[in-house]
């Protein structure tokens, strides 16, 4: 991204801007791609100011490179955020984070590690050595891991979704995982990464007018709101924090208006459809012929056995189950669907 500060003309690596805010947009190292559920990484800067952003972006930045190192140095590993790596070190000093009771002398060690580095960093100047500057001489993990530590870290949208993936029964379903994390990423990216404590019915307000701003329908949004309240009323859940949740039974305006009504085939068209079928007569036209008399979805037809088409019954059907490469969309899902009139005669 080109922006200007008074004379100058900078280029901000890594950015974009849309609607007055700076994002982050990053590709995922092809070496590492087959461990992301997407090719770019993204998120909101929540800011329009350049310098502010290019911080931002740097900060990211080590992040992600701490983290890909650590990807690379171990084939089994998957991506984890800057929190998890940082606990992972304070296990490794023997710590935990903040409130529980550490070892002193653990506590004092970890932080003469830190202070070891902060003095090596200042060589001497008294001014750098006041000033601080923990990210010029801390790696993002040794920040985090000192932020949990003295329990000056909020809970955050990226904390929730972490739990949520770690007790829905389907925790498991990479499908799953990978719909949850596209849907709740677009949260992070309208709002930013906020702290649970700190969100409003304002931000639920905001996330949709900017879906609406980016041209998603009406009934996309909703699909992703049902996924965001879903993720933070979980988090409220298991934290017993008893306060109502700002994701719930949001409006959408003008939601369903944009919704175009499918007309259903003639009869004739079906006519048409089924013979087609019949004279192609491969396993696309099979697919398309079972859907045609049954209604079913897509998947349910396409996971079928054959065990599950019974054309010798005095009924023909087909048995719509749950098998080990295809689960079923809800509990209703298991059931017979006995419309198969032309599809047998096929």
């Amino acid at each position: 991204m080109k922006a200007t500060l008074g004379i100058l003309r900078v280029t901000l690596k890594y950015a974009f801007r849309r609607g007055g805010v700076i994002y982050f947009q990053r590709p995922v190292p092809k070496d590492l791609r087959d461990r992301y559920p997407g090719k770019l990484i993204k998120a909101s800067l929540g800011t329009g100011d350049v310098r502010i952003a290019a911080r931002k972006i740097e900060q990211l930045n080590r992040e992600l490179e701490a983290e890909w190192t650590l990807l690379r140095a171990s084939p089994d590993a998957t991506p984890k955020t800057s929190k998890a790596q940082a606990e992972e070190l304070l296990k490794k000093w023997g710590l935990s984070p903040a409130p529980a009771e550490n070892d002193p002398d653990a506590r004092d060690l970890f932080y003469d590690h830190l202070e070891a580095k902060r003095e090596r960093y200042a060589g001497g100047d008294e001014h750098l050595y006041r000033e601080n500057p923990a990210e010029e001489y801390l790696d993002p993990v040794e920040i985090k891991a000192a932020q949990l530590l003295a329990g000056t870290i909020k809970p955050t949208l990226s904390d929730a979704l972490e739990l949520y993936l770690e007790v829905h029964p389907k925790r498991t379903d990479e499908k799953f995982v990978t719909y949850t994390k596209r849907a709740f990423a677009t949260v992070t990216t309208a709002i930013g990464d906020k702290a649970i404590q700190d969100l409003s019915r304002q931000d639920a307000h905001e996330y949709v007018a900017k879906e609406q701003q980016r041209g998603n329908k009406t009934g996309t949004i909703r699909r992703r709101l049902n996924v965001i309240k879903s993720v933070i009323e979980t988090y409220l859940r298991e934290k017993e924090i008893d306060r109502k949740n700002p994701f719930a039974s949001v409006p959408i305006p003008t939601e369903g208006a944009d919704e175009k009504k499918r007309k259903p085939f003639s009869e004739d068209e079906l006519k048409t459809l089924f013979a087609a079928c019949k004279e192609k007569d491969d396993e696309v036209r099979w697919l398309i012929a079972i859907l045609g008399d049954t209604g079913a979805r897509l998947a349910e037809v396409a996971g079928l056995a054959l065990d599950d088409i019974k054309l010798d019954a005095e009924t023909p059907h087909v048995v719509i189950q749950p098998h080990r490469w295809r689960s079923l969309k809800n509990v209703n899902s298991n059931l017979e669907v006995t419309h198969l009139g032309r599809c047998a005669a096929h």
